[in-house]
């Protein structure tokens, strides 16, 4: 699937032409694309073999965890959600019991102690769930712009793996020095692998 390329490739005019085509997905669309994703991901050996998951609490147009977080749960995985504490990363573990509040960003957030990305203890065979606004064919992610994921993601293990609809695909996502690549993006219509070579 083709995108229109911003030659000076500046990433707030990339985000806001994805983020348009993102909203421009009727709600059916979301959701069926969105379970689709949700039956691939827990397909993934990776998913059936990690013993903790950290997953984002999705919001607005983007793909929904809901399901996932709770069919993990019923498997007895350990799971994680991230909390926004001004300009870092934290995060919590939740269970069926949990209660939940929006932050200043709107984005639900759980009522429970927050932990660091230090204090959490993710292993190589852990997974992270990871919302994003754009990405392309070497699983690079395009991010809200805050430098929340990057951040924790260097200072963490983990399998890191994207979630996105296929209307969010573009041909080359400018990337940084502190820009990290997804192991693996899940799409609607395909998965895609990083490629180490």
């Amino acid at each position: 699937m083709k995108s229109r390329i911003i030659h000076n490739y500046d990433k707030g005019e990339i985000r806001k032409l994805l983020s348009e085509k993102r909203n421009q997905l009727s709600y059916s669309e979301r959701e069926r694309y969105s379970s689709h994703i949700t039956n691939t991901l827990l397909s993934l050996d990776d998913i059936a073999n990690a013993k903790c998951v950290h997953c984002y609490k999705s919001f607005g147009a983007e793909v929904t965890t809901s399901v996932f977080i709770n069919e993990l749960l019923s498997r007895k995985k350990i799971i994680y959600v991230p909390v926004v504490n001004e300009d870092i990363l934290l995060h919590a573990e939740i269970n069926y019991q949990t209660q939940w509040k929006k932050d200043r960003f709107g984005i639900p957030t759980p009522i429970a102690p927050s932990l660091t990305v230090h204090e959490m203890r993710l292993e190589e065979n852990d997974c992270i769930i990871i919302p994003m606004l754009g990405y392309d064919s070497q699983c690079m992610r395009l991010g809200y712009g805050k430098g929340f994921y990057d951040k924790f993601l260097s200072a963490t293990k983990g399998k890191k793996i994207g979630l996105a609809f296929s209307c969010q695909y573009y041909e080359i996502i400018p990337s940084d020095v502190h820009d990290i690549a997804m192991d693996i993006i899940i799409t609607e219509t395909g998965v895609f692998f990083h490629d180490l070579a």
